[in-house]
Order: structure tokens, then sequence, then C-alpha cells
């Protein structure tokens, strides 16, 4: 798993050595407060934060629910006193298999960005989408061979993946 996300997130994959697996839970403050539960959520060493969802059925308000669980992952664990400064970055990747319509692109990022400028507000929070339904049946980027992968459900063509680059980094995807 490790070098998926490093592949995905461009991180380097040292920072994934101490991954910690949270709970899925995200926490309310109040009893009436909206409840969230993701697929897996992640904790890297310098306290970045990943949350991996796969869909196969995007509904009309799946990207609200997208930008719902990020905010909430962001702020999750942030503590009363604690400096803004201190919010740790917050990546929420969902991959999936029906098309994305915000982006002919197979991996598209999203930032908060000044309107005209395109600049970043800041980086504390991104949201990727990968879309496995814009996947061709060429394999030339790492991204797609893991895509590829993960899309399939033909083991032949699983183990043809896994041969060549993919092979030494199949045990991390179990």
């Amino acid at each position: 798993m490790a070098k998926f996300l490093s592949v995905v997130t461009s991180i380097k994959i040292e920072e994934f050595q101490y991954l910690e697996l949270k709970n899925t839970e995200l926490d309310s403050q109040y009893l009436d407060e909206k409840l969230g539960r993701l697929d897996i959520k992640l904790k890297l060493k310098n306290g970045q934060k990943i949350n991996i969802e796969m869909q196969n059925i995007l509904f009309d308000y799946y990207e609200k629910r997208t930008i719902f669980y990020t905010s909430k992952l962001l702020i999750n664990d942030f503590e009363k006193g604690e400096k803004y400064q201190e919010l740790k970055k917050t990546i929420s990747i969902n991959i999936v298999n029906q098309k994305f319509t915000k982006s002919n692109k197979v991996h598209s990022i999203f930032q908060i960005l000044e309107k005209e400028e395109r600049t970043p507000l800041d980086d504390v929070m991104e949201i990727h989408f990968l879309d496995l339904t814009k996947l061709g049946n060429k394999k030339e980027t790492d991204l797609e061979k893991w895509l590829q992968f993960i899309k399939t459900d033909d083991n032949k063509k699983r183990k043809e993946l896994s041969k060549g680059g993919m092979k030494r980094w199949k045990k991390h995807i179990q």
C-alpha cells in the first residue's frame, strides 16, 4: 500500500514506513451532529492524515460528502488550545468506478485555489479522484498499473500486472 500511496500523492515512500491505521469513525462533538465512516483512515509519522475511499456508484452528493469527510478528518484530533499552524495536511483519495464528470483525467487533484490566479490558499487539504472508467488498456505509468490492478477481477491479468515493476510492491497491497 505504501508504494501505491506514494505514487498517488508524490509523498516519499519513507514517510509511509510508520503508517498507523486509525479508527474509521469520524468523531462528532455534539449528539445531533452528522457522523461519517471512512473506508481506510491512515496517519503518517509526520501527522498527515489520509482517507482512502472506494466507490462503485457516484451519487449526486458524492463530491459534497468527500469535502465533508475531508474537513472532518482535518479537524479530527485537533485539540482545544492548539495553534492553527499545527493542523496537519489531510489527503482524501477517492477510487471511483463510475465516470467522474468534474474532470476528463484519470487522476484529478483538487485543492483550495484562488479563482482567477489559481494560486493555492494553503495545501492543508487535498482531494484526489482516481477514475477507473477512464483507464485505457495501456499500462505505461506506475499509477496506471496500480489502477489496472485494482480494477481487474481477472486473476490472470492481476498476476500479469504483478510481474515487472509491480512484483516487488505486491506485498504492500495485501
